[in-house]
């Protein structure tokens, strides 16, 4: 598009209340609200060549990648709530936010041509302390605290339902649509509650009392049921089409970092940082049961 400059408006506001509430040290209710963007890759507007220089000679040919002539930046919104709190004067302070965000035009590349389309949402809670715990002339002892939790969702994907970001030897990272963003993606198992098809057979309508999730087990007459031509009934099927095998997004993040100070010109701290949650990477999980 012939467009030489974006718009992206910021506006934030916020209401100390401490003046009227006579046991809070200091006190602050705040709102934000912005855009932010995303330009696209260089070239990515433009059918280019690249170099191929072959037996010591110079030489181009047609790159890889489409010219896109639409493309245009993407664009995330976000807004923000939250409040600030010194007390005990001033040795405590709280933090609590909550924002959300929407990408808009996200740029992903569907087979080879950048373009834009994509779509999702994070929103959630950001809380922080700050306690100084002990204070004398030579020894001063302060605790920070952090936690938070994020949640996502993909709401579309130019007309696709699933984009691969990175894989190795069938497995990876991915966008599905109706997903948190990202995903783990790779093989599974035939399971229940997904439409699957085994020859003839939809398995969801012709067998009752499964959940969704469970193993398929195939028994004869079912066509899949020979692995290297021997019968083998009783084993799960391998699905031919690549699933959301795991969401390696945490449920969490948390960190305490502890200081002590000795006559104010030496430091010591300690840092704990944790990530609760999120579904194992080269790891084991407990399978789920089998009908």
């Amino acid at each position: 598009r012939e467009t030489s400059w974006f718009w992206y408006p910021k506006a934030s506001l916020a209401w100390e209340f401490s003046r009227y509430l006579g046991f809070v040290d200091f006190g602050k209710l705040r709102a934000a609200y912005g855009q932010a963007g995303v330009h696209p890759p260089i070239y990515s507007n433009i059918h280019g060549y690249v170099a191929a220089p072959y037996m010591g000679v110079d030489r181009a040919m047609v790159g890889p990648r489409l010219g896109n002539q639409l493309i245009v930046p993407e664009r995330t919104i976000e807004w923000e709530a939250g409040v600030d709190l010194a007390l005990l004067g001033d040795r405590l302070n709280l933090g609590l936010t909550y924002y959300r965000q929407k990408t808009e035009d996200a740029i992903v590349e569907i087979e080879g041509v950048m373009a834009n389309g994509a779509s999702w949402r994070n929103w959630g809670w950001e809380a922080t302390l700050d306690l100084l715990a002990a204070r004398s002339r030579a020894f001063t002892w302060r605790l920070n605290a952090q936690w938070a939790r994020n949640r996502s969702m993909v709401d579309t994907l130019l007309g696709q339902e699933t984009v691969a970001l990175h894989t190795f030897g069938g497995y990876g990272t991915g966008v599905v649509k109706g997903h948190a963003f990202p995903v783990l993606l790779g093989g599974d198992f035939v399971r229940f509650g997904r439409g699957t098809r085994v020859g003839d057979v939809y398995i969801d309508s012709a067998y009752s009392g499964w959940h969704p999730g469970d193993l398929y087990v195939c028994a004869p007459p079912d066509p899949g049921c020979n692995i290297g031509g021997i019968p083998s009934p009783g084993f799960p099927l391998f699905d031919a089409q690549r699933r959301v095998i795991g969401d390696p997004n945490p449920d969490w993040l948390g960190s305490l970092r502890t200081t002590f100070t000795f006559f104010d010109k030496v430091r010591l701290s300690a840092l704990i940082d944790v990530k609760h949650g999120g579904a194992p990477v080269w790891g084991r999980a407990p399978a789920p049961k089998s009908r």
